[in-house]
């Protein structure tokens, strides 16, 4: 293996990973990049956090789930999962290499306002190649993790900028300067304000898509591209999420919270409420107190 004019190892393509002993984590301030040369294995179960998670198995292909539904991790291909996006896998599974990248949603915000004009980025889950220029940046990025020369930490906060910005480019994502896309998205805002208006009542996904001014079909995939989410998962997400401020007030019956924030019966509240938190609304509030 030769050496490059500035005396660091240099492999092409996936052969740049294979350089990192084990399972190194590169890190810089607002973002974490894994890339593991031994057996990892996954517990079962599905859990969601705040920052976007991008993954890729390097030695075979790998069987998830995305908010309870099957997908497939093929093997040396990204995927992305956007904040609070519910994933994992059904039973405990071991793989052998395995390359993962941890951003803070800030640092991609500011990222994506900074390079493209538009902060919140919704990833659409759809998986995507590794790029030339990837690779590229990887291999520097372990090049500096491995030599550390005097300020290798400036020089891997860069990378892995310019890192997430071709992930950013290479991805199927809702950035974008055309003029449907922008029309596409001032209708999802406007069904974005009519739920967080309405969130409280019952109504149709087809009152939606009129809000949006958009066709049923064509504002389902939208608004899952936009959001990373089904209109029902958002709801539900958001009636949730008004619940639990409303938890805080003790003197307030779950019975009238259930009902406030648009669940028919104190029973499906629970079930959603559960299922979304992990606790029931009770064992939510004891937490509170």
């Amino acid at each position: 293996m030769a050496k490059d004019n500035f005396g660091f190892n240099r492999k092409l393509g996936f052969d740049c990973l294979e350089m990192t002993p084990e399972a190194t984590l590169y890190s810089v301030p607002g973002v974490a990049v894994l890339i593991a040369n031994i057996p990892i294995e996954f517990p079962s179960g599905q859990h969601s956090h705040a920052e976007y998670e991008f993954v890729a198995p390097l030695s075979q292909d790998m069987t998830a789930s995305l908010e309870g539904q099957p997908i497939t991790l093929r093997k040396r291909q990204l995927r992305a999962f956007n904040p609070w996006q519910r994933h994992g896998v059904k039973s405990a599974t071991k793989v052998g290499k395995f390359f993962g990248i941890m951003c803070e949603r800030a640092f991609l915000e500011e990222l994506a306002m900074e390079a493209f004009g538009q902060a919140d980025v919704v990833f659409s889950n759809r998986e995507f190649a590794f790029s030339n220029k990837m690779l590229l940046l990887l291999s520097l990025l372990v090049d500096e993790g491995i030599a550390k020369p005097a300020g290798h930490e400036t020089v891997q906060q860069h990378l892995v900028s310019m890192l997430m910005t071709e992930i950013i480019r290479c991805s199927e994502n809702n950035i974008s300067n055309s003029q449907a896309v922008s029309a596409e998205r001032a209708g999802i805002n406007r069904a974005l304000g009519f739920i967080e208006s309405h969130f409280m009542h019952a109504f149709s996904v087809e009152t939606l898509a009129a809000e949006a001014g958009l066709s049923l079909s064509h504002f389902i995939r939208a608004f899952k591209l936009h959001t990373g989410k089904t209109p029902h998962t958002y709801l539900m997400n958001f009636r949730i999420e008004r619940a639990t401020e409303k938890l805080q007030n003790k003197k307030l019956r779950i019975t009238d919270i259930a009902l406030a924030c648009g669940f028919s019966n104190p029973g499906h509240f629970t079930t959603v409420f559960k299922r979304t938190m992990g606790v029931t609304p009770s064992e939510y509030r004891k937490t509170l107190l």
